[in-house]
């Protein structure tokens, strides 16, 4: 897991951008599902980055099948916060 303080507000642009660059480079695979996911604590704040399953009927998970970039912004309750899709911060 990751620890960082931001000085702005948690998921402006500039952090979401940053964020998801953390995501893909420091990101492991699950053994079992192969689905990359990624802890990072922000401000006091645990969320989880994890990576669409492509094989779950959702709107998200055809996106994933058909090749776009989509992860899952998760809290630490296990609340869906939001998602990137193709590097772009959607908040639900």
């Amino acid at each position: 897991m990751i620890n960082i303080t931001l000085q702005t507000n948690v998921f402006t642009v500039k952090d979401n951008t940053d964020i998801l660059k953390l995501y893909r480079i420091l990101g492991q695979k699950y053994s079992k599902s192969g689905l990359k996911h990624f802890e990072i604590n922000v401000n006091g704040i645990l969320y989880k980055l994890i990576e669409q399953n492509p094989n779950k009927s959702s709107k998200w998970g055809m996106l994933a099948r058909t090749g776009h970039e989509v992860v899952q912004v998760i809290t630490q309750n296990n609340k869906y916060m939001g998602v990137f899709v193709d590097g772009i911060y959607n908040k639900y």
